[in-house]
């Protein structure tokens, strides 16, 4: 945990780790959000460059549904330099009442216990229609399979091909065929 103290003109200094890690640099800028009144905590990121947000495709609604869109939080937009999968998205999903897990490891009556080499996200919601969870898990999906899916040594932008079983298994992660058609084209 780090400090730091209030200026008389309102001012913080931000710890030099944390700059270090939010890879801060002069003239960025940082949004804060309000995550519980009560405790009073907030969220603090960088902001980054702005991109229409690909699960409503700028509109802050899931028009088709009269929705509003979880991912962006009817912002219209997510910020591209930075995972879609990030913490502030864990609040908005739980205001929107959408729950996100993570699954990183099964077990099997052959092989026990496993880790999973690419986590398996799921969406479930009460409110929201398959359609629309399937549509957006498939994004953060995508998300975790270009981190986690192997890459060429010699140029780490390149995926590696991997084995029929191995890239079964990483289409076995999506839901929609469209999903499954881009990854499939990622290993060509």
């Amino acid at each position: 945990m780090y400090k730091a103290s209030l200026t008389s003109k309102g001012q913080l200094t931000i710890p030099k780790e944390i700059r270090d890690f939010l890879e801060l640099e002069m003239g960025d800028e940082v949004l804060f959000s309000i995550t519980d009144i009560e405790n009073k905590t907030i969220l603090f990121e960088k902001v980054g460059k702005q991109v229409l947000c690909p699960a409503c495709n700028g509109t802050g609604n899931f028009i088709d549904f009269n929705l509003p869109c979880f991912l962006c939080d009817q912002t219209k937009y997510i910020t591209k330099d930075k995972r879609i999968l990030n913490p502030l998205l864990l609040h908005t999903l739980a205001k929107n009442k959408v729950t996100l897990t993570i699954k990183t490891q099964d077990t099997s009556p052959e092989n026990g216990f496993m880790i999973n080499e690419i986590p398996k996200i799921t969406l479930f919601s009460n409110i929201y229609p398959e359609k629309i969870l399937s549509w957006v898990q498939d994004l953060l999906q995508l998300d975790l399979i270009r981190d986690y899916a192997p890459k060429r040594p010699t140029n780490p932008d390149e995926f590696m091909f991997p084995s029929n079983t191995a890239l079964n298994n990483i289409l076995d992660l999506l839901v929609t065929d469209a999903a499954k058609q881009q990854v499939r084209s990622w290993f060509k």
